[in-house]
């Protein structure tokens, strides 16, 4: 589903780790993540059942109902 954001250009939904959110269409996942404030290398995602490699969070684009599931790691000791 595409609605149109407060900029007045599209945006998409899908669902981030069982919350839907919206993102601007034509939105790749690591641009996503980066303006989610997360690092892509430091993280493993899995879209619609299927884990994506790193290297590839730039070239897939974010599509309407997309299951993404996103884990983060965190260092500490």
């Amino acid at each position: 589903m595409s609605t149109i954001n407060n900029s007045g250009g599209p945006e998409l939904r899908f669902i981030l780790n069982g919350e839907a959110v919206t993102c601007p269409d034509g939105q790749n996942l690591g641009g996503y993540l980066t303006s989610a404030g997360l690092d892509p290398k430091k993280v493993v995602a899995e879209i619609n059942g299927q884990i994506l490699k790193p290297e590839h969070f730039t070239d897939y684009l974010l599509n309407a109902g997309d299951q993404v599931e996103i884990i983060h790691f965190v260092g500490g000791g």
